[in-house]
């Protein structure tokens, strides 16, 4: 089964029908158990603390873009490149083609894991690539895209790299292992909130801006507030996980233009 791990637990409980789930997520989440269950792919077992195969299944990772409604995919195998996995790519091709012109996929990924690392943590952190989170079946899922372990390696197989949204009027690039907030439309009120407020100070303080965006991601909000602030602007925008690095330069040039 697909779904969420059970509080406390690394239990699997099934989520495919869940509400909270946007609608395109349950059609992806139904067409990938068809895949999986075609192509025989075995679940990464969490509660099991021996070997695991090294082609199993740990978690899907499932990002709408909200402007097109299409989903990037990120598969996290247990094994350390796709030398380990070969259903990686036989995966990702089963969906991309079999998609029919109906625009459900934007883009699929496939992750890395070595199965030594049992840290709990959905991705790897090494070198970035150029989040809902589910798991799989003995899957599971976690929010939005954390990082952390050693280790890991990305292969990029259909599609754009990157999703691509705009927040308040500005466009903003995030890559499949950078952190995104998983209801942006609430998050977007909070940014044109913060900018409010901060142009607000700024009428009554005429002041060099200088602005420090600690845990920035790919620079939403610290972008966001150095438009408010206009030229002249220094922002310090600072993440501990490199994956977020490639985004936030992208978004930086988009800034600038």
């Amino acid at each position: 089964a697909l779904g969420l791990f059970e509080v406390g637990s690394r239990r699997v409980l099934p989520t495919t029908d869940c509400l909270a789930h946007h609608a395109a997520i349950r059609t992806a989440l139904e067409e990938v158990q068809l895949a999986l269950d075609e192509l025989g792919v075995q679940p990464y077992e969490h509660e099991d603390p021996g070997p695991q195969s090294p082609a199993a299944l740990r978690y899907l990772q499932l990002t709408v873009e909200r402007s097109t409604a299409r989903v990037q995919l990120v598969a996290v195998w247990n094994g350390h490149s796709a030398d380990d996995v070969p259903l990686a790519s036989a995966l990702a091709d089963r969906l991309w083609h079999s998609d029919s012109g109906r625009g459900l996929w934007h883009s699929l990924w496939a992750h890395f894991r070595g199965s030594h690392e049992r840290d709990g943590a959905i991705f790897a952190r090494a070198d970035p690539p150029v989040g809902a989170a589910v798991a799989a079946g003995g899957m599971a899922a976690a929010g939005g895209g954390g990082v952390d372990g050693g280790g890991g390696a990305w292969l990029h197989l259909h599609g754009p790299a990157n999703v691509a949204e705009t927040i308040d009027g500005l466009s903003f690039e995030f890559g499949p292992a950078a952190f995104r907030q998983p209801n942006l439309d609430t998050f977007e009120h909070i940014v044109r909130d913060v900018k409010c407020a901060y142009r607000a100070h700024l009428d009554q303080h005429a002041e060099h801006s200088r602005i420090l965006e600690l845990c920035g991601g790919v620079g939403v909000l610290g972008l966001s507030l150095a438009g408010v602030a206009g030229s002249g602007c220094t922002l310090l925008s600072a993440d501990i996980n490199p994956h977020c690095e490639p985004a936030f330069r992208c978004n930086t040039a988009s800034f600038l233009k």
